[in-house]
């Protein structure tokens, strides 16, 4: 009788520990702004996708999990792809996966110490903040996409120098260029830059969108998808964007227009569709 006791009390203790861990963390609400294929994995795997997320964005080094919960190929799935997808800069390095009979660990490593990823993080906080508090209050929501858009491109360029370089880079290493921290601060950057400067402004007009990445010419791309007077359009500033030294009217090639018009390759069907026609602001 009191070896069975004395196994109930360390099965109890067990079942304890282990709500203990996860009641440490608690799981993020199902996410917005991300698209039908990470959606699908948070569907699947809503704890551990929730426990990535967390901590990639507080730059974690490492993560336990049970591998009767999560394998080693569903984590690598949905670090991949949460890195890949990520609207904002993640500033990892490299990771690394390894586990033993029960448990496995994923270890991250970052280009920079936390504190610099800190510092970077509030710079455009601070800077989206103040592009953000000088639209005007009567202004519709085409309005505001355009007056933010057109504030970016008064003094940010494109890249070219960097661009060439990354070529054929598939790596997700840190490059100032693919920052808004760098578009806002060398006032240059490349796609990646760009599409997530405006994720943050976008964010800050309470405007829902998206961070779209697919392929231009074969090489690697990002650009925005944001919802405006009740339907999506797809916007790439860096069509705008003149490289540095050179003086360009902003055409408003690719401003708020859909799917359709842009010559990219990318998985359409994970993004709302977009409206059939472009918006009339710029028409």
């Amino acid at each position: 009788m009191g070896a069975l006791l004395f196994i109930a009390v360390l099965i109890g203790l067990g079942v304890a520990y282990g709500w203990s861990r996860r009641d440490t963390r608690p799981v993020f609400d199902p996410p917005v702004g991300v698209t039908a294929t990470e959606r699908a994995m948070y569907d699947v795997q809503p704890y551990w996708y929730s426990v990535v997320k967390r901590a990639v964005a507080e730059g974690d080094a490492s993560i336990l999990f049970p591998l009767h919960e999560c394998s080693i190929d569903e984590m690598d799935a949905i670090v991949s792809y949460v890195i890949e997808h990520s609207p904002f800069e993640t500033y990892v390095d490299t990771w690394t996966l390894s586990d033993d009979e029960s448990e496995g660990e994923l270890e991250l490593a970052y280009e920079l110490p936390a504190r610099s990823i800190e510092t970077q993080r509030a710079y455009v906080k601070r800077a989206v903040e103040r592009i953000v508090a000088d639209v005007p209050d009567e202004a519709t929501e085409a309005e505001q996409v355009k007056f933010v858009y057109d504030a970016i491109l008064s003094f940010a360029t494109y890249d070219e120098e960097t661009a060439d370089r990354l070529e054929g880079n598939d790596s997700y290493g840190y490059t100032l260029a693919n920052t808004a921290y760098g578009l806002l601060v060398e006032q240059t950057g490349v796609c990646e830059g760009f599409a997530r400067l405006f994720v943050q402004l976008f964010d800050a007009l309470g405007l829902d969108n998206y961070y779209v990445i697919g392929e231009n010419e074969k090489e690697g791309h990002a650009w925005n998808l944001v919802r405006v007077d009740g339907a999506y359009y797809y916007l790439d500033a860096t069509t705008d964007a003149p490289v540095p030294g050179d003086v360009r009217d902003v055409t408003y090639e690719d401003f708020l227009v859909p799917a359709s018009d842009l010559p990219y390759t990318w998985n359409v069907s994970d993004y709302p569709p977009s409206a059939p026609v472009r918006h009339p602001i710029v028409s």
